[in-house]
């Protein structure tokens, strides 16, 4: 729950409270981290799955420019935008080039 809330910032109380809810309604389970018997991990269930399926669906099909994206294509954007929120805007523009504007569209082997 901790590291979930350095991502979110916020406290890991918060990240309980709201796994709690999650889990109360069926949209996931905790189950035991196979590399630390200390921590847990939030998994969804069928029912979580299809909800953010439907959720993303939604989202998307009020954003015009990420609909028009393609699955892969969507997929290197959520890549690229996690690794500039994360700090690592170097890293994200060698592997995507087109964000620095060199008319590429295609992400970067790693």
């Amino acid at each position: 729950m901790g590291t979930m809330a350095g991502h979110l910032h916020c406290e890991p109380s918060h990240v309980t409270a709201i796994a709690d809810s999650l889990e109360a309604g069926g949209l996931l389970r905790r189950e035991p981290d196979p590399d630390d018997r200390r921590a847990k991990r939030l998994v969804l269930t069928e029912a979580g799955q299809e909800l953010r399926g439907r959720l993303l669906k939604r989202l998307f099909e009020g954003a015009p420019i990420i609909s028009a994206l393609d699955a892969e294509q969507r997929a290197g954007l959520l890549a690229m935008l996690r690794m500039a929120q994360s700090g690592d805007e170097h890293r994200a523009l060698r592997r995507f080039p087109a964000a620095a504007g060199d008319g590429s569209c295609s992400p970067v082997p790693s």
